[in-house]
């Protein structure tokens, strides 16, 4: 049995635009990689940018700690 395997992109990007009466015009931007050059580590930015509020957001997760099997997620966030 011969079984071919085809790999999905792992990364992700996403910009938005709206309106709104509290912050009038807005920008969002996001962007994912899951798997960043093929070691399991996952990388991620997440921004807004409006008239009166503005945050921005990365992010790095990993399934592996010092070669045991333990999940750690780290944060990092503008408000």
């Amino acid at each position: 049995v011969i079984v071919k395997v085809k790999e999905r992109k792992t990364g992700e990007a996403n910009i938005g635009i709206g309106y709104g009466t509290f912050d009038r015009a807005r920008l969002s931007l996001k962007a994912v990689e899951r798997c960043f050059r093929g070691s399991g580590v996952g990388l991620g930015f997440d921004g807004k940018l409006g008239k009166k509020e503005h945050s921005a957001r990365v992010s790095m997760t990993t399934q592996w700690v010092l070669d045991w099997r333990v999940g750690m997620d780290i944060y990092g966030f503008y408000e």
